[in-house]
């Protein structure tokens, strides 16, 4: 906005206008952005507000601004959950490809033993023990199978308890669940904060790009996997352990938002005053 621009506002624009300039600046001080008005700029905006009406826009617009930065603080709280659960799903995706590779080196080594028998009796030593929340068993082909869903029956009585109460697929797929529920948490209260903004007419740029980038930054892929096709292949005891890992991580753009969430953090937070 140009000196020009500035004046021009401050000398003739409406009371609400005015106010949203002057607001407009607060925010950048918020974020630690460089400043629209100059000290002496400001100084003269504020003090072109004078009259009651415009006073009254003022501590309304004041309310506004505070719980709009509540609301952002929040938000933020909740961004960081997503991205912690993000990390979880992270390191299981990272295991399953750690436990893929392992097999697919193991079988060519498998593959260079020439005695049958002596390969067999390899695979009758590794089945039914467990790497991390899965189960060795051994393929069609008599090679090993890591399997990542399975019977959890199969799980040896010596494995603490609490690790045989799911299997690799199920951890992960309750951890996806707590990314997806998160999520949408976000996106709802997000919502809600533009649409608070947009009836109330207070609508500050810097607070409105500084939830688009909270909100790309959950967007981002948890991994830099590209998604398969999974039209052939479903999540059962024989999934391929390739389909699965590059489609645990949900697509945040395709998740919708949640009436319930929106409504309490509108009605309960925002309109709380």
């Amino acid at each position: 906005m140009t000196k020009k621009e500035i004046d021009a506002i401050i000398r003739s624009g409406s009371a609400k206008t005015r106010l949203l300039l002057l607001f407009e600046d607060i925010s950048k001080f918020q974020f630690d952005q460089e400043r629209i008005l100059t000290p002496s700029d400001f100084q003269r905006l504020f003090d072109s507000i004078r009259k009651p009406r415009e006073l009254k826009l003022y501590e309304t617009f004041r309310l506004i601004d505070s719980t709009i930065i509540e609301a952002i603080v929040n938000l933020r709280v909740l961004m960081f959950e997503v991205k912690m659960h993000y990390s979880d799903l992270r390191g299981y995706l990272f295991l399953v490809d750690t436990l893929e590779k392992t097999e697919a080196m193991v079988n060519a080594v498998l593959g260079e033993i020439k005695d049958i028998n002596k390969q067999k009796s390899i695979i009758r030593g590794l089945k039914g023990a467990s790497i991390l929340l899965s189960n060795i068993e051994e393929n069609e082909d008599g090679l090993m199978d890591i399997q990542i869903d399975f019977d959890k029956s199969k799980y040896d009585s010596g494995i603490p308890f609490r690790l045989r109460q799911s299997t690799l697929l199920e951890a992960m797929e309750n951890v996806k669940k707590l990314v997806i529920d998160r999520a949408v948490k976000f996106l709802s209260w997000e919502k809600a904060i533009l649409d608070y903004m947009d009836e109330t007419g207070f609508n500050i740029k810097t607070y409105k790009d500084h939830l688009q980038q909270l909100t790309a930054d959950i967007k981002r892929p948890v991994i830099g996997w590209e998604r398969k096709d999974t039209r052939d292949v479903t999540l059962n005891p024989k999934a391929d352990k390739r389909i699965i890992k590059h489609n645990m991580f949900p697509n945040i753009s395709e998740l919708e938002i949640n009436t319930e969430y929106y409504d309490w953090f509108k009605t309960k937070f925002l309109r709380k005053q």
